[in-house]
Order: structure tokens, then C-alpha cells, then sequence
């Protein structure tokens, strides 16, 4: 134990009750955030995200056909309905993730709906896929939701332009693939960016 004179006044009542057997020690240092939690996110408001995650151990199970399409989309817009403000600008749903741009539009001093949105469309996703694949376990891949802020209209734009081709991308065939990036690349050109 430390020297009370080594310590503000407020720590050296912790440490007497603490040693008087009054309350349990703290764990770790102070302000140590407890293990398993994550950062708090800052979410502004009309700020644009890019959205990701991962499913559990990068299996495919999001493989695309009609029903998985039209499950992702049924989900997203149930979670739609009860958070309105989030808009989305682009799904890109691949065998084993899925990529979304989006934007909660509400004003200062309101909280962001965002995060429970997703919370929400990921929970119907999950529980609807296990059912449909007879699986009990996680679905999503512990860890894997990615948010990360689109800062300026050009950044979205460029966003918007890689969720195109990743979509373009996706079915494997080289040629095809080509001729989708020479696509993108003109359509980059069309909303202003020079071609890379």
C-alpha cells in the first residue's frame, strides 16, 4: 500500500476502506478502461461512415444468391423502420462480409442512432442466417464491426466509387474484372477524380 501522503485525498479514502475491508480493491490503474470493452466511437452528427463486418471465422456464409439478398435487405430495412434517421448510401454484401456507407441525420444534442441501427439489422442477419445454415453458434466474427468516419463529400465519393467495384469485382473472372476497373475508372474521371 501507498503512503497517504503520496496520495490526493480522494485515493487515500479509497485505500482506508479499501484496507478497512469496507469495499474491494479497484481493479487497475485509474481510468484503466475494464477489459473486453471497447473505445467509445465519436459519432457526429450527418457524418458519413464506412461500415464493416467480418462473419465468424471468415466462412461464407453471406454467400450470394436470392434469398441471402433479399434477407440482408428485409433486415436492413426492419432496422430502417425503427431507426429512420440512419440513411444507407451503398451495401455491398460479399460471401463472408459486408460493406455499407451510411449517414444518421440528427442534430446536435440528440443521440446517434447508428450504432443501435446496426446492433439491431446485424441481430435479424445473424439469427435468420443461423437458422437457415442450423447453426447455434456466433455468426459474426467477435471484434469485426468496423466504423470508420468518411470526412468530406470527395471521400465519400471515392467510398461510393470502391463500393462499385468491389461489387464489380465479385465474381471472380479476370477479364471481367478488367473491364469493371477501366468502368470505375471512368466513372472516377466523371465525378472528378483523375484516374489512377
Amino acid at each position: 500500500m501507498l503512503p497517504v501522503d503520496l496520495l490526493d485525498e480522494t485515493n487515500a479514502r479509497s485505500f482506508v476502506a479499501v484496507a478497512k475491508g469496507i469495499r474491494s480493491p479497484p481493479l487497475g490503474p485509474p481510468f484503466a478502461r475494464p477489459s473486453g470493452m471497447s473505445l467509445a466511437r465519436r459519432l457526429l452528427p450527418n457524418q458519413a461512415h464506412a461500415i464493416s463486418r467480418r462473419c465468424a471465422g471468415r466462412c461464407f456464409f453471406l454467400v450470394p444468391n436470392e434469398w441471402t439478398n433479399q434477407l440482408v435487405g428485409y433486415c436492413l430495412a426492419v432496422a430502417n423502420e425503427r431507426y429512420h434517421r440512419v440513411q444507407i448510401h451503398a451495401l455491398v454484401a460479399m460471401s463472408n462480409h459486408f460493406e455499407i456507407v451510411a449517414t444518421d441525420a440528427y442534430d446536435a444534442g440528440q443521440q446517434s442512432h447508428l450504432p443501435r441501427f446496426f446492433n439491431y439489422a446485424n441481430s435479424l442477419i445473424a439469427k435468420a442466417m443461423n437458422h437457415r445454415l442450423g447453426r447455434g453458434e456466433n455468426f459474426w466474427a467477435p471484434g469485426s464491426y468496423r466504423s470508420t468516419e468518411i470526412h468530406g463529400e470527395e471521400a465519400l465519393r471515392d467510398r461510393l466509387v470502391y463500393r462499385r467495384c468491389a461489387l464489380s469485382d465479385n465474381n471472380g473472372d479476370v477479364e471481367e474484372i478488367d473491364r469493371n476497373r477501366m468502368r470505375c475508372k471512368g466513372l472516377r474521371t466523371r465525378l472528378g477524380f483523375t484516374p489512377s
